[in-house]
């Protein structure tokens, strides 16, 4: 085991190879059944996007016509306790699908997020690697 100043020269040795090598960065996201991580922000973008307009709207689509099919039951029976029940059970369906369509619209922002900032750390990275900016000193 080498001093401080004997490790911390191999190591930016090492980064100096890697560099000349091609770079620290892959162009593009790895294989799959790599060790690296690669995420694609444009994909995370997307799935945020689907969640967001197309999966809440299904939710909530889907849920409609039985609602009001209930509805249109419950008044057939109008003045039984059939028909309390099957308003509040409609009521219910269209509260908790609501409830799962403003779930999705807020989690749609951890995935967009997650994208935003991955695809702002890589474009940051890539502007210090090759823009002479190095601040871990290599």
């Amino acid at each position: 085991m080498g001093t401080f100043d004997e490790e911390w020269a191999a190591i930016q040795a090492s980064a100096r190879r890697e560099v000349a090598a091609g770079g620290l960065l892959p162009a593009r996201a790895p294989a799959e059944g790599t060790e690296d991580l690669g995420i694609e922000p444009d994909a995370l973008r997307r799935a945020a996007d689907y969640l967001e307009n197309d999966l809440a709207d299904e939710a909530r689509d889907t849920v409609r016509p039985p609602a009001a099919e209930l509805e249109r039951a419950a008044g057939g029976v109008r003045g039984w306790e059939t028909a309390d029940g099957l308003v509040r059970l409609a009521e219910s369906w269209t509260g908790k699908t609501d409830r799962l369509r403003d779930r999705l619209v807020a989690d749609a922002d951890i995935p967009r997020s997650a994208g935003t900032g991955l695809g702002a750390l890589d474009q940051d990275i890539a502007s210090q690697w090759h823009g002479g900016t190095r601040p871990w000193g290599v």
